[in-house]
């Protein structure tokens, strides 16, 4: 509710993005799709991240923070500090600072002030090392999504400019894993090793 996302982070440069350890992604956000998630059991996202660029926000979205607060969701990030609008009234900053104080100023276990603390505990999804070295966040990105019947997808690529023997391993304990090719469609079936609490494959 304060600047364009798009603004914020769009281009071609890696330095842009938001400073995320390796092994954790992320979707940006706008206010109508943090309105939509509801806090159930489908709840897929463990953290929601409010950057430097939220220090102005609406009721509607603080009382929805609040909601997803009450439901044990992660919060991070400094608390806003003015309420959205160049109308509001009086009624509304009064709401707002008593929202403010309900989820940041309330001793909440699950409200942090920065991103590495509300991760603390929470493993990291997807590492990758290449050539037995850890890849760096600029060399090595993946999506995760998980599908209705509860497979794990990863859509991973290699940024490095080079071809390597890459270590790739998984939050998840994977039994069965297979590397679907997309240049040409084919299934090679994979044999995970474990170490660690840990699912790896070499590809």
């Amino acid at each position: 509710e304060d600047s364009n996302v798009t603004s914020l982070y769009g281009g071609d440069s890696f330095d842009l993005l938001p400073d995320v350890p390796p092994g954790y992604e992320y979707d940006f956000v706008n206010p109508s799709a943090l309105l939509a998630m509801e806090p159930d059991s489908s709840m897929r996202y463990k953290v929601l991240w409010l950057d430097r660029n939220c220090e102005t926000m609406s009721i509607e979205v603080l009382v929805k923070i609040q909601e997803l607060a009450d439901a044990g969701i992660r919060i991070c990030g400094s608390a806003p500090v003015r309420v959205a609008g160049l109308k509001a009234l009086q009624a509304d900053r009064v709401l707002f600072r008593r929202l403010v104080r309900d989820i940041w100023k309330s001793g909440r276990y699950n409200v942090f002030g920065t991103l590495s603390e509300a991760l603390e505990g929470v493993e990291p999804d997807c590492l990758a090392s290449f050539d037995g070295k850890e890849a760096s966040p600029t060399d090595f990105r993946y999506v995760h999504r998980t599908l209705q019947d509860g497979n794990q997808v990863y859509w991973i690529r290699n940024f490095s400019g080079s071809d390597t023997w890459a270590t790739i391993s998984f939050r998840d304990h994977c039994r069965n894993a297979a590397l679907f090719n997309p240049e040409n469609g084919s299934i090679i079936p994979l044999e995970p090793s474990f170490e660690g609490g840990r699912a790896r494959v070499s590809i």
